[in-house]
């Protein structure tokens, strides 16, 4: 005799049914029913969303949850996915029981020199091409007017590059968060704007 064995809609809490495909005169014998009961637990971001700006941090609170009667310590890790290596992560504590939190830091403290830097140079960049252009205006008369003119269209090429100082640009990028413990394992993932 064999039998077949048929979960139910998967969930915490689950039926475990049992039938026998050779049935039994006595009907009793021919199934029965056992409720399982699954230990789980989840993994929730405060906010799934963050905006930092450059040179500073951002922290997320991760909320951890049991399910069943899931005690286990979780350990936590994170890892960034983005456009530069300069934002990291680390979580605190970096193991938890369900139940309780943890925090997430976002930092983007190593952004802001190298995009000072960059500003700066396209500020003097814009300095130098003052007295350029100037000069380019002067050389516009009948003697020197092919020379005149180009420099007057390289001015105009150049200047849109040095921006003026002005504008941001933002950058995204995605903070990966695992939890494990034992063969269970969770993730979610927060997204993270720096300006």
């Amino acid at each position: 005799m064999s039998y077949v064995v048929t979960l139910t809609e998967p969930g915490f809490q689950d039926f475990l049914v049992v039938t026998s495909d050779m049935p039994d005169l006595n009907t009793g014998n021919n199934s029965a029913s056992l409720l399982i009961g699954v230990s789980d637990f989840t993994l929730t971001a405060a906010s799934p969303n963050l905006t930092i700006q450059r040179g500073q941090t951002g922290t997320d609170v991760l909320m951890f949850e049991w399910l069943g009667n899931f005690l286990d310590p979780v350990t936590l890790s994170c890892a960034v996915k983005g456009p530069s290596l300069s934002v990291s992560c680390a979580i605190s504590p970096s193991s938890v029981t369900p139940g309780n939190t943890a925090t997430l830091t976002i930092n983007a403290s190593n952004l802001s020199a190298g995009l000072g830097s960059l500003r700066d140079s396209q500020k003097l960049l814009f300095a130098l091409s003052i007295p350029l252009m100037v000069g380019c205006i002067f050389l516009v008369d009948k003697n020197h007017r092919r020379i005149g003119l180009v420099c007057l269209v390289v001015m105009f090429a150049i200047l849109p590059s040095c921006g003026g100082g002005g504008g941001k640009t933002s950058q995204t990028y995605t903070v990966a968060v695992n939890a494990a413990s034992g063969t269970i394992q969770h993730s979610t993932t927060i997204s993270v704007t720096v300006q």
